[in-house]
């Protein structure tokens, strides 16, 4: 809006310009009427800039408010929703249409001049959060997505990626339970029925006109894997991994019963995925032998079960076209075909980011070259052409240039921290290669790094150490120096304009160049076993608070690499710090309480400062110094600890809030009066980088191409 200056001094300009220098119209004495000169005329600078949200964002809310600063505007006009301003700040809240949304904003001045900035939204109906199988409907052109986290089922028009959600399971076990149960989804497009199924042995039948579920089977299967359906006899088959066993049912049949007997048979296969041959009448089964990957065969008229052997490694799913006769199965990561009547499969079909990618499901299109995939490392949906091998996301949750943070096969976030100079986030990520048979699951070999993110979500290296990770290598190595090593904590040195690190297995402190991604050390622990958990840093006071395994904490000079112990050897086990500049004292969230406490810098005496009202653990902490408080992230809410340790939510305060349920770590942007957040690696929400603004609670997935 336009700032009011004095009518006094506008009057006085006037009144100079009108007289002239000398009091005389002609310079001779001599008054002529018109012959004054022009008025000055005194410009005012003009802006205009959207804060939040950023450039591509993504959310299921059905309006967003967009917020922004100006100067020197008369007008501020937001989709044509006039914008309220106050103080130089404007908010506007915008309906949103299902799909991509173009949001225009428009200033204009007093003299008419205007200024227009425009980002994108894109708001959808439901975003996949641990989408595990799809199925495509020929007759109606149109997918279903089974996601195990909300317990829903998706539909998914192919064409534009367009969803809705068709029902939703409540008051499910947690789910953990349904990693069993892949492969949950069945179609019968004739009768217009889902078979579902679901934990604990259960199998539903959903009627997709009514949207009425009914409980066929409760309590029989002990690890479903995966269904398979004979349209022409209405007859479906299960794979249960329990002893490798087979059942059948049809709806006349009070239960299940067993057919084949894979591990008395002296197979021990662990199914993945089974599908009905049509053709041949038989179920093919694939799996994970003795001896590898494997694939078995059963006719259901005879019994005679074989082994095809078709020398694939690692069949994580499959799929069947009865046109073209011919199946697709998922290997490691890649995509295979084979004609059933061949004895070996197609070359793989590939493409630059199928690599990045490891599928849970596939379906077919009969007859032509489309494949739909689900994917569990990007949740959601990819179509993929046989033909050319391009794969293109259809209904994904991506991120800038298609590769959501957390998102890489093994990559875990341990923090991120604001890149103000560069508008961007830092991310420290450890990528990890893990045994596929062994449980639990343990570490072979990683590799660590930190990655920028701009604001429309764009990945950079910024520094990696060099990967051991062989063909799989995720990032190449970037920048001289010491190791990163597994890092715990990232943050940036505004001051002098370099990132700090901190470097848990190696207990020390890095400097690092954000352009060049060389790092030297700044301090680092030399007694052995020694481990830096956490740390915060202040760059105002040129220091560092790191919290190490032995419940110490220590104060290092950023500058000279001095290092002070302040608190002593605790039991309480310090999960995230922040320190505010000025202040002698170091707020901590406590591992086991739902608390952040303070630390005495001076004499290391720990004080209970703020309880989360909800009870729920406090996962990390960010000084916001602008306003003098503490951000705080729990499991779904983003709050504030003002300094009198009051604690207010944000995030969660509405209904429809959009707030990743499983949260990680945060870092803000003062100037902005925005908050990043992560989410952990356990994912069971959206997977990315969201966007929180600390005026409004207005969240978003941070970017989304």
């Amino acid at each position: 809006m336009v700032k009011q200056r004095s009518r006094s001094l506008a009057m006085i300009c006037f009144v100079l310009a009108a007289c002239g220098t000398g009091g005389g119209g002609n310079g001779d004495g001599s008054d002529t009427v018109g012959s004054q000169a022009p008025p000055v005329v005194i410009s005012q600078r003009q802006s205009l800039a959207i804060v939040f949200p950023p450039p591509r964002s993504a959310t299921e809310s059905k309006n967003i408010v967009v917020r922004g600063t100006a100067e020197g505007l008369a007008t501020i006009v937001v989709n044509g929703i006039p914008a309220t301003v106050a103080n130089d700040t404007w908010t506007a809240e915008v309906p949103l249409a299902p799909g991509d949304n173009t949001v225009a904003v428009v200033g204009t001045g007093a003299d008419g001049a205007t200024h227009e900035h425009r980002l994108e939204v894109d708001r959808a109906e439901f975003f996949f959060r641990q989408a595990q199988d799809v199925v495509y409907d020929e007759l109606r052109h149109r997918l279903f997505v089974m996601d195990g986290q909300p317990h829903a089922l998706v539909e998914v028009h192919p064409d534009t990626g367009a969803r809705r959600v068709i029902y939703r399971w409540t008051n499910e076990p947690e789910p953990a339970k349904w990693w069993w149960a892949v492969k949950t989804l069945e179609l019968d497009a004739a009768r217009r029925i889902m078979y579902v199924l679901r934990p604990g042995g259960n199998l539903d039948i959903l009627d997709l006109e009514t949207g009425k579920v009914t409980r066929a089977i409760s309590d029989f299967f002990v690890q479903p894997r995966a269904l398979a359906l004979d349209h022409d006899t209405g007859t479906l088959y299960v794979a249960d991994r329990f002893e490798c066993r087979m059942y059948e049912w049809n709806p006349t049949m009070a239960a299940p019963r067993i057919i084949s007997d894979l591990h008395t048979g002296g197979t021990d296969l662990h199914f993945r995925d089974i599908y009905w041959d049509s053709v041949r009448k038989r179920i093919v089964i694939a799996g994970q032998g003795r001896a590898g990957g494997a694939v078995i065969a059963i006719d259901m008229k005879s019994g005679y079960r074989s082994d095809l052997r078709l020398g694939i490694q690692d069949p994580d799913t499959v799929s069947y076209d009865p046109i073209l006769d011919l199946a697709v199965f998922s290997d490691e990561p890649a995509i295979r075909t084979w004609t059933p009547g061949q004895t070996k499969v197609s070359e793989r079909v590939d493409d630059d980011n199928i690599t990045l990618l490891r599928w849970s499901s596939i379906a077919v299109r009969p007859g032509t070259s489309d494949l739909f995939l689900v994917s569990t490392d990007q949740d959601g949906v990819f179509r993929l052409d046989r033909n050319n091998g391009r794969i293109l996301p259809l209904a994904a949750e991506t991120v800038g240039d298609g590769v959501p943070l957390g998102s890489r096969e093994g990559e875990s976030i341990a923090d991120i921290a604001w890149d103000a100079a560069r508008k961007r986030t830092v991310a420290a990520i450890e990528y990890r290669q893990l045994y596929a048979w062994s449980y639990p699951a343990s570490k072979i070999d990683s590799q660590h790094a930190l990655i920028a993110i701009d604001a429309r979500g764009n990945r950079t290296v910024v520094a990696a150490d060099a990967s051991a990770l062989g063909k799989k290598e995720t990032v190449a190595p970037r920048g001289d120096g010491p190791r990163l090593g597994e890092l715990a904590a990232v943050a940036v040195d505004t001051a002098t304009n370099r990132l700090i690190a901190l470097s848990v297995n190696r207990a020390r402190l890095l400097a690092i160049d954000p352009i060049t991604g060389d790092r030297s050390e700044i301090a680092g622990s030399k007694r052995n076993g020694a481990r830096w958990n956490t740390m915060a840093v202040d760059p105002q006071g040129r220091r560092a608070a790191v919290a190490t395994n032995h419940g110490e904490v220590l104060l290092i000079n950023l500058d000279l690499g001095t290092i002070d112990t302040v608190a002593l050897e605790s039991v309480e086990p310090i999960t995230a710090m922040a320190l505010l500049p000025g202040e002698e004292r170091v707020f901590v969230a406590d591992g086991v309480r739902s608390s952040v406490d303070t630390i005495d810098l001076r004499n290391g005496r720990r004080f209970l400062f703020a309880t989360e009202p909800q009870g729920r653990p406090v996962l990390d902490l960010h000084a916001d110094p602008e306003n003098r408080r503490v951000v705080v992230v729990c499991p779904g809410e983003l709050g504030m600890v003002d300094g009198l340790g009051r604690f207010a939510p944000l995030g969660n305060s509405t209904p429809d809030a959009f707030f990743p349920a499983d949260s990680r770590r945060v870092c803000i942007d003062p100037a902005a009066g925005c908050a990043f957040v992560t989410t952990r690696q356990d994912r069971a929400s959206v997977r990315g980088l969201f966007a929180v603004d600390l005026i409004t609670g207005q969240c978003v997935i941070a970017s989304k191409d």
